[in-house]
Order: structure tokens, then C-alpha cells, then sequence
């Protein structure tokens, strides 16, 4: 939950890609999925710093993503047009 908060929020995440941390965070998207040692998230970090654009397009991102993705409005939309595209009818063309 405190993930999903985040990209809500437009925080940039750094995390490690473990368990369904990586359907959550997109890497250099709208975070940075990194290995799970200090030097790695102190690169990662340091990134950030020196790249303000990136930053804030990952930011802005992440809210995309949450708003699209990870709401229940989002993924109702979503359900919804697989539903439509597999309700269609088929045509023979035979």
C-alpha cells in the first residue's frame, strides 16, 4: 500500500524488484528498480539529484500510472474494453 501511495502522490520510488514491486514500479518510468545493495540506491539517489528533468517526468509518471493502472476506475476502464473487444462479434470470412 505505502507503494501505491507514493506514485499517487508523484513520489519517485527506489526500490528493489521483489515481489510485486515491479507491477507497481515501472523502472525509469516512474521509478528506479534497483539491486538490493547501498552502493546501487546511493547511484540511484545521486541520479535523481543531478537530473531534475527526469525527476519530474518520472513523477509526473508515476501519477499517470497510478491514475491509469492502479485505481479502481483505472482498472475498470480497462476490464471494460477487454470485455467490449471480446464481445465483438466475429466475422466469417470464409
Amino acid at each position: 500500500m505505502p507503494l501505491l501511495e507514493a506514485l499517487a502522490a508523484g513520489v519517485v520510488i527506489i526500490a528493489t524488484p521483489v515481489g510485486g514491486t515491479p507491477l507497481v514500479v515501472k523502472n525509469r518510468v516512474s521509478g528506479l528498480l534497483v539491486p538490493r545493495n547501498m552502493a546501487d540506491i546511493v547511484d540511484a539517489l545521486r541520479h535523481l539529484e543531478s537530473d531534475r528533468n527526469g525527476l519530474l517526468s518520472m513523477s509526473a509518471a508515476a501519477v499517470n500510472h497510478y491514475e491509469q493502472a492502479l485505481t479502481a476506475r483505472g482498472m475498470a476502464e480497462r476490464h471494460e474494453a477487454l470485455y467490449r473487444s471480446l464481445a465483438r462479434p466475429v466475422v466469417n470470412r470464409g
